[in-house]
């Protein structure tokens, strides 16, 4: 399950109704935090909700809680333009003359919400998240409505800024009717109540608020009270009865139970810790209960696993370059071709492979960018591309993370780093001569034998794309019977997960354990593939001397225009340097993919090609041409000269009289001969 992720409850379960939609936003080892959007006062709103893990599982497990068929990744009142496949990022071009961009107000609502951002770590780790999010929001909220910067927080973590979910809903403006403006804000709560969850045992209103003082005061009875060895449960017994000034007495049912000697408040257990952990870093209490040693050597993750650390898969990503140990074969001969470099994107948590790319002899920075887009993309899409055909479950990885550590090669350089400032809120770089920093990529890596034989080197029967296909099918093999024994804990072994890493993939995403980002497939066309300017015809579109051509381009009005008037105006697109069967084209603020087509009908093999091949057939096609003039000129001026020597004239000498040709007498009876015979 990915972060975002669209979920509904048709017969209802515990609070969610059957008749609104929830979002997948976050779990840990205790709950799973759902987002819940709703319209309150004409106003978009969020609900954070909290179910436990085992119910959550079992809602899962007993299909009370299933996932829409539809995933659109955006918030409810953009799902409109989302369907309508209209590309906001480019929509400010469309407003030469706006005082204000959009682009500009999608930043502004960022560097908002940017503070919260930075505490999204410490937030996820407290007990009660949406009192937490309301705290941060009220500091955060200088110039804007505090519910409003939980909204659009919410907002980016679901969907982050790639589909433009903090875009304003201006779509929406001038459809709300009189009866939801009359609708009265209902405000729930007041400062004299007990905020948070009611308590079961004693009631709904039993209790006090958390105010300063108190957390002043719960924070001072911590630092006299507490001692190694002592539980944060003993330091609160300690502190209630030291400086809360709180007796022991037994109720009527027998039960020893807390009350005050005077009206002074006093703090339940868990508000008691949440002051605490939120006044210190968790290190520095749990050092001042269980001592500097203990945390050192027992509390501390190990340093052996580069995966002891992580929960989710796509919290870690590594990517790195390896080169393949046979060469692929020339298409127009028996030579040997450099060897291909294929990135790999390695999860840190699960070691899937969840993204591909590939250079030519040497490893680039564009190498890093067609491996996010394979990432980004439905892999059976992906491979369509190569010619290749896959089922889902074959390689279901989906989505790009939000950190990704590479070395420092090309993809660290400023071609690939520009986009990943775009697209990850943090990344890596390992230092020099570093590999074990990025274990999981250089783990996967395959393993070569050498031999004590004389120079050689190994040519394959495979050409270019050939190697290609075979790369990415490799790929979905090792993901699918590497050995991941170790990465297992004994509950997941007892439970029957594979021990590969598509096994542990699976199991993670479908209990919601991932940090996956997902991206719309035109998105990740735009991000991450290279730029092309190609050429409108008559009959498509020509980029290298290739036509491309979709029944989609008779729709738009653009393209219509031109070919009509035979201008070949210029267009431009993107393109898959490793196979060009397919390309993308910008028209009508809509992006077409056009397949490769051949002049008549032929082997369809000759369609997947890669750009290098694709410019080398240019180049030839361009030296066909200036040979074909140079033939046409020479070639008319011998047979002109053989009509003279065989005919006694040229074809090409004529007279041009005034006037209509006269029949004479003679000129009609020549045609009358001339009808019988020819």
């Amino acid at each position: 399950m990915k972060k975002g992720e669209k979920l509904h409850c048709p017969e209802g379960f515990q609070q969610l109704s059957p008749h609104e939609h929830v979002y997948f936003l976050h779990r840990d080892d205790q709950r799973v935090l759902l987002v819940r959007f709703r319209k309150s006062a004409n106003e978009n709103r969020a609900d954070v909700l909290r179910i436990e893990n085992d119910d959550f599982d079992l809602g899962i497990r007993t299909s009370k809680i299933i996932s829409v068929d539809k995933q659109l990744f955006v918030p409810p009142w953009m799902e409109t333009l989302a369907e309508s496949g209209i590309d906001l990022s480019n929509i400010d071009s469309q407003r030469p003359n706006a005082k204000r961009t959009h682009r500009d107000r999608v930043n502004k609502t960022l560097s908002v919400i940017q503070p919260i951002i930075k505490e999204k770590d410490s937030l996820y780790a407290t007990q009660n998240f949406t009192k937490a999010l309301s705290a941060l929001s009220k500091t955060a909220a200088s110039t804007a409505n505090s519910v409003r910067v939980r909204l659009w927080f919410l907002c980016f973590e679901l969907f982050g800024d790639i589909n433009f979910a903090l875009f304003p809903a201006f779509q929406n403006c001038g459809k709300t009717t009189q009866s939801e403006i009359e609708k009265k804000r209902q405000v729930e709560g007041s400062p004299l109540n007990k905020l948070g969850a009611p308590s079961k045992l004693k009631g709904k209103s039993h209790g006090f608020p958390m105010t300063d003082d108190l957390r002043e005061k719960c924070l001072q009875a911590f630092r006299a009270h507490n001692q190694v060895g002592r539980s944060m449960s003993e330091c609160y017994r300690v502190s209630l009865t030291a400086a809360f000034n709180v007796k022991i007495v037994k109720n009527e049912n027998g039960l020893y139970d807390f009350v005050p000697e005077s009206s002074d408040p006093y703090p339940s257990l868990r508000q008691y810790k949440y002051a605490i952990y939120k006044a210190l870093p968790r290190k520095r209490v749990e050092q001042s209960i269980y001592g500097s040693k203990e945390i050192r050597l027992s509390r501390r993750s190990s340093l052996g696993r580069s995966y002891g650390n992580l929960r989710n898969i796509y919290e870690r990503v590594e990517a790195d370059g390896v080169y393949t140990k046979t060469r692929p074969r020339g298409v127009l001969g028996d030579y040997a071709m450099p060897h291909i470099c294929k990135i790999a994107g390695v999860d840190g948590l699960s070691g899937a492979t969840i993204g591909i790319g590939f250079s030519f002899e040497k490893e680039k920075g564009f190498a890093y960018s067609s491996m996010l887009f394979c990432a980004a993309i439905d892999k059976v899409r992906f491979c369509e591309l190569f010619g290749l055909e896959i089922s889902p479950e074959e390689w279901p990885c989906i989505g790009i993370p939000r950190f990704m550590l590479v070395d420092r090669g090309p993809g660290s350089g400023k071609e690939f780093q520009q986009i990943a400032e775009e697209i990850f809120s943090s990344s890596g770089i390992t230092p020099a001569g570093e590999p074990r920093s990025k274990p999981n990529v250089e783990g996967s890596h395959p393993r070569h034998r050498k031999y004590n034989q004389s120079p050689g080197y190994e040519v394959s029967d495979m050409n270019v794309i050939q190697m290609i296909r075979s790369l990415i099918l490799e790929t979905i093999r090792d993901n699918d019977t590497s050995s991941a024994e170790l990465r297992l804990t004994p509950k997941e072994t007892m439970a029957g997960v594979k021990p590969t890493p598509l096994g542990i993939w699976q199991h993670y995403d479908a209990i919601g354990r991932s940090d996956a980002v997902q991206m719309p497939f035109e998105t990740a066309v735009r991000r991450f593939l290279q730029p092309l300017e190609a050429v409108i015809g008559i009959d498509g579109i020509y980029w290298n001397d290739y036509r491309f051509y979709s029944s989609a381009l008779l729709d738009c009005p653009t393209y219509e225009r031109h070919a009509t008037a035979r201008t070949r105006a210029k267009i431009e697109g993107y393109y898959l340097s490793t196979c060009v069967r397919y390309i993308w084209i910008e028209i009508d603020n809509r992006l077409l993919q056009l397949a490769a087509m051949l002049p008549h009908l032929d082997d369809q093999e000759q369609r997947y090609v890669s750009a290098e091949e694709a410019n080398h057939y240019h180049l030839q096609r361009m030296h066909q041409a200036l040979a074909l003039r140079h033939h046409q000129a020479a070639a008319r001026t011998y047979y002109d000269q053989k009509a003279k020597q065989q005919i006694g004239k040229s074809y090409l000498r004529s007279q041009r009289r005034s006037g209509r040709p006269k029949l004479t007498r003679d000129a009609i009876r020549e045609i009358r001969v001339l009808r019988k015979i020819l």
